[in-house]
């Protein structure tokens, strides 16, 4: 979800394959794509299609992006109500390509955030990496290996988040890790391996099963979801 300057929020409604918004009154809208309709257009927001949308997030200019998971794009409605695509293959193709805009290609982009120079991180559930990309379009790897390279960093990364200080932190398996500024991963909280559950206690005793979305409030305390517990 993201919230609007109005105060009404945006969320992207995954099965129905649309984009949706909830009033502060509870009034419900549809503001992209049709509902119940899979597939790929661009255009009129309304006219447009989307494929299992995962995500949303605003950018300062009130252009909204939207992980369009099951397209494996990342594409954008901007303030006129347009949709159009952002990055990744125009044709829906999957991959890990680092290019520019509809050159690029991404495998299921799930959670996204934005920093303050207008820069999208977007979490890839699949193959478990996590991209950059740039105002100018341009897509980068800042995290995670593909299967073909040895070890990996990431299992399933689904949602991330910025702390109030700038380090970038991501909802795995069973595992919330952190990405510092200088691109050093860490565990922050769970426990590695196959040590699933809803054990509370201190970060490194704790158990997690598959984390979903995370939020920081105000003093840099994050707070998660379980869509799964044991």
């Amino acid at each position: 979800m993201a919230i609007h300057p109005d105060g009404s929020i945006i969320v992207a409604d995954r099965e129905n394959h649309v984009i949706r918004r909830v009033t502060t009154d509870g009034h419900v809208t549809t503001i992209a794509g049709i509902p119940g309709q899979s597939g790929f257009s661009e255009g009129a927001a309304l006219n447009s299609k989307f494929s299992q949308p995962e995500d949303v997030v605003f950018a300062q200019d009130g252009t909204l992006f939207v992980a369009d998971s099951g397209n494996h794009q990342v594409r954008h409605i901007d303030t006129s109500g347009n949709v159009l695509t952002f990055a990744g293959d125009i044709l829906s193709r999957f991959g890990n390509t680092d290019a520019v805009g509809v050159l690029a290609r991404f495998t299921r982009p799930s959670g996204m955030c934005i920093d303050s120079l207008g820069n999208l991180y977007v979490a890839e559930s699949q193959p478990g990496l996590i991209r950059k990309i740039s105002p100018e379009r341009a897509v980068t790897t800042l995290a995670g290996k593909t299967k073909e390279e040895s070890g990996k960093d990431f299992f399933r990364p689904f949602q991330i988040a910025f702390d109030p200080s700038g380090d970038l932190y991501v909802s795995d398996l069973n595992l919330i890790l952190k990405i510092s500024s200088l691109g050093e991963i860490s565990i922050y909280a769970g426990q590695p391996g196959s040590r699933f559950g809803d054990l509370d206690g201190g970060a490194d005793t704790a158990r997690l099963h598959a984390p979903d979305s995370l939020a920081f409030d105000q003093a840099g305390n994050i707070f998660t979801s379980s869509t799964a517990v044991l």
